[in-house]
């Protein structure tokens, strides 16, 4: 059997897949009973065009001809009456992203936040040689939960997230050397106003060095929500692309308890992703060389090198 086929079902055995979450970009509308979890993602511009009226321009971008009623409220300034619009006026326009909620009792709260599960995972402490989580949810892939203080760093590396994107991606052909592909970056706020930040990629697993013809591929997400004092990170991998579909539910659901009389410091009491490896993004955790790590440990339990390639005594100290 290939090396790719048996690592993917060496894998499979150890984490049975679940239904990853259910992505709705301009629903007619999500109902009122909590059943979504809405996301806004940054205005865009429309130019109107010669025959536009706000009904098409709201089911083109929000899904809904009878929603625009908000973009006259997000143009309040400029639209005087929703009636009339002209060639050459500039719109703004918010869109939406609703994550369809799962299963409300899987859930973890603790004192200071809380945040939902996929259907399906367990949790756990994991360990991946040098590398692990001492809160992994594993399911459809695994992922690995990080929950500190917010800080400057993190804010500052995020602001300029067009800038960040770019940095993320040099990193990447710099020190994984041709193994990322597919990048995509998403970056959203809550309702509350709260910046939720994402990136995905694909990454190649080349069996070459162990002796065999074979390659296949994983999927990395991770996810970033910044609240009012604390900074929720998210870092998944499979072998299946929903892994970014779990990373978004997860990342979108977290919420800090506000209804604390005051905060105090999670540092060094709450969940935490090892092995940590600096890089020039400062306040985020280095996932690529996480997922690198672990994936390179699983590659090396999934195969047995052949003869001609295992060390002996005589090839490490000849003669």
């Amino acid at each position: 059997m290939a090396m790719a086929a048996i690592l993917l079902l060496s894998w499979q055995t150890e984490a049975a897949h679940a239904a990853g979450a259910e992505q709705m970009s301009n629903p007619l509308r999500a109902d009122s009973e909590g059943e979504y979890i809405e996301l806004k993602k940054d205005s865009v511009m429309y130019e109107v065009r010669r025959g536009d009226c706000l009904w098409d321009i709201a089911e083109k971008f929000l899904g809904d001809g009878s929603l625009y009623g908000d973009i006259v409220i997000h143009n309040s300034g400029l639209l005087s009456n929703p009636d009339l619009i002209y060639p050459g006026m500039c719109l703004a326009i918010e869109e939406s992203v609703y994550v369809k909620r799962q299963n409300p009792r899987s859930k973890v709260s603790m004192w200071d936040y809380e945040f939902a599960m996929p259907d399906g995972c367990t949790t756990g402490i994991m360990e991946f040689g040098e590398n692990g989580g001492n809160f992994c949810m594993s399911g459809n892939g695994v992922i690995a939960c990080l929950v500190q203080d917010k800080t400057e760093a993190a804010v500052l590396t995020t602001s300029d997230w067009e800038a960040c994107t770019k940095r993320l991606e040099a990193y990447a052909k710099e020190h994984l050397q041709g193994k990322t592909d597919t990048f995509s970056f998403e970056h959203y706020q809550s309702v509350k106003g709260e910046d939720i930040y994402l990136y995905s990629c694909r990454y190649r697993m080349d069996f070459s060095e162990y002796g065999y013809q074979d390659s296949t591929y994983a999927y990395l997400c991770c996810g970033m929500k910044l609240t009012k004092h604390l900074q929720a990170e998210f870092v998944g991998f499979d072998f299946g692309e929903d892994i970014r579909d779990s990373v978004r539910y997860v990342t979108a659901s977290f919420e800090e308890q506000d209804d604390k009389e005051s905060y105090s410091s999670v540092n060094d009491s709450n969940m935490a992703i090892w092995e940590a490896k600096e890089w020039e993004l400062k306040g985020m955790f280095n996932s690529m060389a996480w997922v690198d790590g672990c994936l390179t440990y699983l590659a090396e339990k999934a195969v047995e090198q052949p003869e001609e390639k295992k060390e002996t005594m005589t090839s490490k100290y000849p003669k």
